[in-house]
């Protein structure tokens, strides 16, 4: 695991695995679901809470192709998860 972060909301957790993408846990990690098996890269390094959003935006850092080879994309550097929408956005120029 690259990164483990305790959600806004009680029992909710988000973790990240180099070649093992994004996941969410809303059961205080009994079950767990993927939220970034459609990112460019599931090869995550890292994982942390945009500061000034009050736990609502998570960035990730990723690297180049995962294990899996062509699953996964190209070097593609960081995205964005907003807890709020359930989506991913990626910065201009990335």
């Amino acid at each position: 695991m690259s990164g483990l972060l305790p959600g806004a909301s009680a029992g909710t957790y988000f973790a990240s695995a180099v070649n093992g993408g994004v996941w969410t846990s809303t059961d205080s990690g009994a079950t767990w679901s993927a939220i970034g098996d459609k990112l460019p890269s599931l090869s995550i390094a890292s994982m942390v809470y945009d500061a000034a959003s009050n736990q609502q935006k998570i960035w990730v850092g990723f690297g180049h192709k995962s294990a899996l080879d062509d699953l996964g994309g190209h070097l593609a550097s960081v995205a964005e998860y907003d807890t709020a929408t359930r989506s991913w956005s990626t910065p201009t120029g990335n």
